[in-house]
Formats: structure tokens, sequence, C-alpha cells
């Protein structure tokens, strides 16, 4: 995998400046090890997010449902 260059899209960022580089470095190493987490690992390090977006799936699923079956006319009473 090469080195992916880093362009700021911000003008009032300078990243010249050490501290800069420090972030933008950091940044780099904690995404290569999100990387190379297994699924479970992943799992338990973001734990919250996965059910945060198994929640809103389900609420999106169920939504859709309640639309067929208040649609359908064989479930009116």
């Amino acid at each position: 995998m090469e080195s992916e260059k880093v362009v700021s899209t911000h003008y009032n960022v300078d990243i010249t400046q050490s501290e800069t580089l420090d972030l933008i470095r950091h940044a780099q190493e904690s995404d290569a090890a999100d990387r190379l987490l297994t699924i479970r690992q992943a799992i338990s390090k973001y734990k919250k997010a996965v059910f945060w977006a198994m929640f809103l799936s389900t609420s999106l699923v169920m939504e859709g449902y309640d639309l067929v079956i208040v649609g359908d006319p064989y479930f009116a009473s």
C-alpha cells in the first residue's frame, strides 16, 4: 500500500507546523491500525456505533413494513 498525499482543503491550516504534522501522522497511524482489526475486535472497539447502526437500520426496516401492512387491504379491519 503506497503512502497517500495529504492535501489540506482549509486555507487557514499550515501543514508545515509540527503540531499539524503530528496530528496527520497520528490520524494515519490510527487509520492503519483500524484497518487491521478483525470483525470481532471492531465490534468490541466501536460497540456504541455498531448498536446505533443496528437500531437505526431496524427502525428503517420496521417503518417499511409498517407502510406495507397499513396499506394492505387484507389486514384492514
